[in-house]
């Protein structure tokens, strides 16, 4: 008998210096903080030629100058500062602090132009003359930032 009173005089001590500890995580206090910063700089540049063509000669009687289409296209996608967080529930304050600087250029060229025929004379025996035909041009940019975006209980 002495010793389970002695056991259970253990138990008890033992007991109470765990309590404040287990105490504590079992209170639902938890916070979440998140904090970003970024700085960004994207350059692009896109070119299509299909100009700079010439037919040039003391006298030109003929020929044919023909170009094709020129086509330029650039895409831009930046994800900067994201932050997912899981759905838990444990979380009583959630505090955001997300900064950012993004710079972005974008040159995007297609070019048919430039092209010439030229001489002295320019023309045919015949009435006709040389023919410079050129495709279309065409240049699309598209950009897409999503900067500074958090999500908590995804």
């Amino acid at each position: 008998m002495k010793k389970f009173a002695k056991l259970a005089g253990a138990a008890v001590l033992m007991l109470g210096m765990v309590t404040p500890a287990l105490g504590h995580h079992l209170r639902s206090d938890d916070d979440l903080t998140v904090n970003n910063w970024a700085v960004t700089t994207t350059n692009t540049t896109t070119k299509a030629y299909t100009g700079d063509n010439s037919i040039h000669g003391m006298y030109v009687r003929g020929g044919t100058l023909y170009t094709g289409t020129a086509s330029a296209a650039s895409y831009v996608s930046l994800g900067v500062n994201t932050t997912l967080v899981g759905s838990c529930g444990c979380f009583d304050d959630v505090t955001v602090g997300n900064g950012a600087v993004t710079g972005t250029n974008t040159y995007t060229k297609a070019d048919t132009g430039d092209n010439s025929i030229g001489g002295y004379k320019v023309g045919s025996w015949f009435g006709g003359g040389p023919v410079l035909s050129t495709g279309a041009g065409s240049a699309l940019s598209v950009v897409e930032a999503a900067v500074n975006y958090t999500q908590v209980g995804i």
